[in-house]
């Protein structure tokens, strides 16, 4: 939806800040739910473990420390965990839907080269999204404090 489409809706004579406002949001939120929606439960298990780690001020996060949480909330959804390997493409791909970010980080010969990830969008949309799965796996103290600040 475009501010003119608001600005008509809500029978404006002109289009003001607030339509443009009003109409980011909308197509952020369409981004979200159609970026989430399109993932695997696989994918939603992961988000969700990204999810919960930035509620608990984690991020940005290493893979592989996304994996112990992931691995955790798998056998919560009665659900096998993928390896390493294929978790860290479902984290690929939330960065290429620009639901999180994922920073490349080199450390030398002794730290070697790893990517480190974090949530790059609004974790009340997410939580919005993936409420089935939410309900499935259940919410630490962090995630449920923010579903209370929107009650």
């Amino acid at each position: 939806m475009e501010a003119g489409d608001v600005a008509v809706e809500q029978d404006a004579t002109q289009v003001t800040v607030d339509h443009v406002d009003q109409a980011r949001e909308s197509l952020e939120r369409s981004r979200i739910v159609d970026g989430v929606a399109g993932l695997t439960q696989q994918g939603h298990l992961v988000l969700y473990a990204l999810l919960m780690l930035h509620e608990e001020g984690e991020t940005p996060i290493r893979a592989r420390d996304v994996q112990d949480r992931y691995e955790i909330i798998c056998g919560r959804a009665a659900v096998d965990p993928l390896v390493p390997r294929r978790m860290r493409d479902h984290l690929g791909e939330l960065s290429m839907l620009g639901i999180a970010s994922r920073t490349e980080r080199n450390r030398g010969e002794s730290g070697g080269r790893y990517y480190e990830y974090a949530l790059d969008t609004n974790p009340d949309l997410l939580l919005e999204a993936l409420d089935e799965t939410v309900d499935m796996v259940g919410v630490t103290d962090a995630v449920q404090q923010r579903l209370d600040q929107d009650l």
